[in-house]
């Protein structure tokens, strides 16, 4: 597990290392179900007090990201498949026993048969769902999946969440947010989609002169905070950091201004060009991979495809 930290830099320790292996997490780098170090490996690998790792764990179990037993000790959360088979446990005994029950419940031959048919009709998809508890990075994965997919695309926090709007729809949310959302709706079916590591922007800003300035624009608060924290982890004081909302205009001419590099997420990305001319790297929070996948769910002809030139 890749880890950055940096002492000198105003975000504390905590706040750099909570977001880093949210991260990993969120884009599976870190796999489901997957040991993380112990409070005492990991604290000496950073040089860091046991007891700041002890909290960042226990902040990660509160978020309902990695679990901590006694024995097994602090895991990525597991996630659970929808209808997962059981070992060893073979169909014909399934459906015997799902035949036996609804029998035993009053149902005759025709009313089971009709439950198979309608069972084995592939459920109408109306509208692709996203789930996310940050109402400010919803606008983002409008912009991403509307690009990409030829159907409606909406966004919810979970306390908006009610039958009418799940019914027809697809819901889609990260691994970080999966444990809050089945204590939610239960074994209701959920596509699990990773967010982008970025790898390959990570070491670009790595690569940065000491004393550069990086601009981050993007219209999610929590989006431009997670970046500082990372990048404070990564490089410090060595890089200068300043953010803007697309829509702040004042703020946003004088990012342009001061900035050697942009960084700026999907939905800002034509506002920015018409703007400045500076070097622009481009932020697309859902990888190419995971809306390939997601494709595999939906009708062929829904797929416009994966969004050339994003960073990943």
């Amino acid at each position: 597990m890749k880890l950055s930290i940096n002492r000198e830099s105003e975000i504390p320790l905590h706040d750099q290392l909570v977001t880093q292996i949210a991260l990993l997490i969120a884009a599976g780098v870190i796999k489901s179900g997957q040991r993380l170090p112990s409070v005492r490996a990991l604290a000496q690998q950073l040089d860091v007090h046991r007891n700041t790792i002890a909290a960042v764990y226990n902040a990660l179990e509160q978020d309902g990201v990695v679990t901590i037993k006694a024995g097994s000790g602090v895991r990525a959360l597991e996630q659970q498949t929808t209808g997962a088979w059981k070992e060893g446990v073979a169909l014909k005994h399934l459906a015997t026993q799902f035949v036996a029950e609804a029998r035993e419940h009053g149902h005759g031959d025709d009313a089971l048969r009709e439950a198979f048919e309608l069972a084995l009709r592939p459920p109408r998809i109306e509208r692709l769902l996203v789930v996310d508890p940050h109402a400010d990075f919803h606008p983002v994965y409008r912009h991403e999946l509307t690009r990409s997919f030829r159907m409606p695309v909406e966004t919810r926090t979970l306390d908006q969440l009610d039958d009418a709007v799940l019914t027809g729809s697809l819901l889609l949310t990260s691994v970080y947010h999966l444990a809050p959302l089945r204590a939610r709706i239960g074994t209701a079916p959920v596509i699990v989609f990773q967010v982008n590591a970025a790898e390959s922007l990570l070491a670009r800003v790595k690569a940065l002169p000491d004393g550069h300035t990086l601009g981050l624009i993007s219209v999610s608060d929590t989006l431009r905070r997670m970046a500082k924290e990372v990048f404070a982890g990564l490089r410090g004081e060595k890089l200068l950091l300043l953010e803007a909302h697309p829509q702040d205009e004042a703020a946003l001419k004088a990012l342009v201004r001061l900035s050697d590099v942009l960084l700026v997420d999907s939905p800002s990305q034509l506002d920015v060009r018409r703007l400045s001319p500076k070097p622009t790297w481009d932020f697309q929070l859902i990888p190419d991979e995971s809306l390939r996948s997601l494709a595999q769910h939906l009708p062929s002809e829904a797929f416009v495809g994966a969004h050339p030139g994003a960073a990943t």
